[in-house]
């Protein structure tokens, strides 16, 4: 397990033997989703990861936190079942109040282990900041797997329909590790993917990575991670689009800081993946033919670029990359940029980059409606300006890119401006749609 917000609670030698009869290494527990960065003036929930290093089952804790000067509080967890070498995520369905903007430091400690009280513990200090801004945390998962892993048949579908689930919330990367063997997945990419496995020490496959919280046996993945990993707010935004003329894709990505980043050990990449791949028989021995994710290109963007990240400030980047002669489904293709701290494994942020030949068929090509403020800031009302000489009623609705509904109200023709809050929107690319007797179009709007 790779996690680097955790703490080893070592339990004296006494402390062992009436707990479990005999020396054990002790129980592990790691808050992984708090911090670095919080959104102020909101609520935080409380996930923990538990890892059991005693020779007998841990069935039950008691945590305590402080979360900077307020009261402490506990939270029995029981039902754990954990054996030795076992670890479990689980959700405290607790939060904590993040306050004004400004540095925290929040405290956690176990008081109790199967029911026995804890005379001393050590304690685990993380410290936060929090914003006046942030942005929607967007996951990126990694999927190491190979054509000649039997598990992989079985765990790649699953890794799919998660995926599927988190449409729109996290975006995943498969690198296939054996290109020794003539994977055809590979080829292209065989620097990156050996580059990736050191990263994370990724040894065996099915292997799965989501920053710093999780690295470990695909098959023993599941929601949770995610359900933890997108309570963590961002410091950082991004967002972009692309076009595919041809053999030619061309973008370009935006990355917003709403603080000051240090820029040590950092890495800003673009991942160009193929969403499906497909073969008439199987390129390997596990019986595969459907691929999903699979790694095409990586593109790095160099660090001279991203040097306004120590400052707060924003900065663009475009890219034109050309795959012609090469065996790959362009239409197939779909692209992420990220930021990582290659020294925590912490994924700063990412996003997936709006394709937009699918957004124009989606969306159309001219609306005959105003939306502004366009970009729109998160907390603060856009307006939507109707047209006029229009007969009846409308209805407006906004969906994300991936079409999730999120607001819709039926308005009268007479109505020529909609105020519309965006307090509850998520950032990002949205899509506001209005339709009436003479009217359906649709447009793109951006809330940081």
């Amino acid at each position: 397990m790779l996690n680097k917000f955790s703490i080893t609670i070592i339990l004296s030698l006494l402390s062992q033997l009436a707990l479990f009869g005999q020396a054990a290494q002790g129980v592990r527990v790691g808050f992984v989703n708090i911090g670095p960065y919080a959104q102020a003036n909101a609520k935080h929930n409380l996930f923990c990861l538990i890892d059991n290093y005693t020779p007998n089952p841990l069935n039950s804790i008691v945590l305590s936190w402080q979360n900077g000067n307020d009261e402490p509080q506990s939270k029995v967890v029981e039902n754990i079942n954990l054996f030795q070498w076992d670890n479990k995520l689980v959700d405290l369905v607790a939060q904590i109040n993040v306050g004004a903007p400004g540095n925290y430091l929040i405290k956690f400690w176990v008081s109790t282990v199967n029911n026995v009280p804890l005379t001393e513990t050590d304690t685990l200090k993380i410290s936060y900041q929090a914003l006046e801004q942030t942005a929607i945390r967007f996951i990126l998962f990694e999927n190491f797997t190979s054509i000649g892993c039997g598990t992989c048949s079985t765990a790649n579908p699953f890794l799919r329909n998660l995926a599927q689930k988190y449409s729109g919330k996290a975006f995943f990367v498969a690198y296939h590790t054996d290109c020794y063997s003539g994977n055809p997945m590979c080829q292209l990419v065989s620097g990156e993917v050996e580059e990736r496995k050191l990263l994370y020490d990724a040894i065996y496959t099915p292997f799965s990575a989501l920053s710093s919280l999780y690295g470990d046996n695909s098959l023993s993945f599941d929601a949770t991670y995610f359900d933890s990993e997108l309570q963590r707010e961002s410091a950082i935004g991004i967002n972009g689009s692309f076009d595919i003329n041809e053999s030619t894709v061309t973008g370009s990505v935006t990355f917003t800081p709403f603080t000051s980043i240090s820029i040590e050990n950092l890495v800003v990449r673009l991942a160009i993946t193929q969403d499906i791949v497909e073969f008439a028989s199987a390129p390997g021995s596990n019986g595969e033919k459907v691929f999903y994710h699979v790694l095409r290109r990586v593109v790095r963007i160099p660090n001279t670029q991203f040097q306004s990240f120590s400052s707060g400030e924003q900065f663009i980047f475009d890219f034109s990359e050309d795959f012609e002669g090469l065996n790959v489904d362009i239409s197939k293709f779909r692209i992420a940029a990220f930021v990582q701290d290659t020294s925590t494994q912490n994924v700063l942020q990412a996003f997936e980059l709006v394709n937009n030949v699918t957004s124009a068929n989606l969306i159309g090509l001219k609306s005959n409606f105003r939306v502004y403020p366009n970009p729109a800031i998160n907390g603060k009302s856009i307006r939507i300006e109707l047209p006029e000489g229009s007969e009846g009623s409308y209805n407006v609705s906004i969906q994300t890119i991936q079409g999730q509904l999120l607001y819709q109200v039926e308005v009268t023709s007479n109505e020529s401006v909609l105020s519309v809050s965006t307090e509850n929107l998520p950032k990002g690319i949205l899509i506001i749609s209005v339709n009436g007797k003479n009217i359906s179009n649709s447009q793109k709007v951006i809330v940081q």
